[in-house]
C-alpha cells in the first residue's frame, strides 16, 4: 500500500502539467476530505506537495517559448491549441494554490515556517544581483521565480485566513491554544515583512 502511494506522488511530480494536474486534483480532494480513511497518507506527504506546489507556482504562461523549463516543453508537446494549453493552466495554478492553503489550514505554524523561510531565502540570493533596466525583463528567470514565491505566500496567507475562520469565531470564544497560535502566525508574518523590507536592492 505505501508503495502504491509512494508511485502516485512520483507521477504527480512529473513535469508534464497535463499528467500531474489529475493527480493533484485527487490530492486536493484527499486534502479536503472530512473522512480520515486517507488522513495518514496524505500527512505523510504533505512536506513533498508543498514543495512541489511551491515550484510549479511558476506562470508557465510568461516563459519564453525558447525557455529550457522541462514543463514548458511538455506544454508545447500536449497541446498545439491555445485555448486548451491555457484552460490548462489556469486549473493547475488553481489546483496548486488550493493544495497549499488546505496544507496551511491543516498545518499552518509547520506550512507557513517552511514557505517564508523559502521565499526570504531565494530572495536573499538575488537581491545583491544588478539589475540594468535596459536589460530588464518581467519575464526573466528571477522575475518569474520570485512572483512564484509570492503566490505561494498568498496562498498561505489564504489557508492562514481559512484556519482564523475554523478556529477563531470571536473575541470570547477563542481558545488558549488557538489564540496563542495565531499570536505566533502574526508574529512570522510580521518578521517576514521587516525581513523583504531590510533587503537591499542591487543598484
Amino acid at each position: 500500500s505505501k508503495n502504491i502511494w509512494r508511485v502516485v506522488l512520483v507521477v504527480t511530480q512529473h513535469p508534464s502539467l497535463s499528467v500531474s494536474l489529475y493527480l493533484l486534483q485527487s490530492w486536493l480532494r484527499l486534502l479536503k476530505s472530512p473522512s480520515s480513511e486517507f488522513g495518514g497518507v496524505v500527512e505523510e506527504r504533505v512536506g513533498a506537495l508543498l514543495e512541489l506546489c511551491s515550484q510549479r507556482s511558476v506562470r508557465y504562461d510568461m516563459l519564453p517559448e525558447n525557455s529550457n523549463n522541462i514543463s514548458l516543453m511538455y506544454l508545447n508537446s500536449d497541446f498545439d491549441n491555445y485555448p486548451e494549453r491555457e484552460l490548462i493552466l489556469q486549473q493547475y495554478r488553481q489546483t496548486i494554490v488550493g493544495i497549499i492553503a488546505t496544507i496551511v489550514r491543516k498545518v499552518p505554524l509547520e506550512a507557513l515556517s517552511h514557505i517564508l523561510g523559502q521565499s526570504t531565502a531565494y530572495l536573499n540570493s538575488i537581491m545583491n544581483q544588478p539589475i540594468d533596466p535596459h536589460t530588464y525583463s518581467k519575464c526573466s528567470t528571477s522575475s518569474l521565480e520570485s512572483d512564484a514565491f509570492f503566490t505561494t505566500v498568498e496562498a498561505g496567507c489564504r489557508g492562514c485566513l481559512n484556519w482564523s475562520h475554523e478556529h477563531i469565531n470571536s473575541v470570547d470564544e477563542v481558545s488558549q491554544l488557538a489564540g496563542s497560535k495565531w499570536t505566533q502566525i502574526e508574529s512570522m508574518f510580521a518578521e517576514w515583512c521587516q525581513d523583504i523590507v531590510r533587503m537591499p536592492i542591487g543598484e
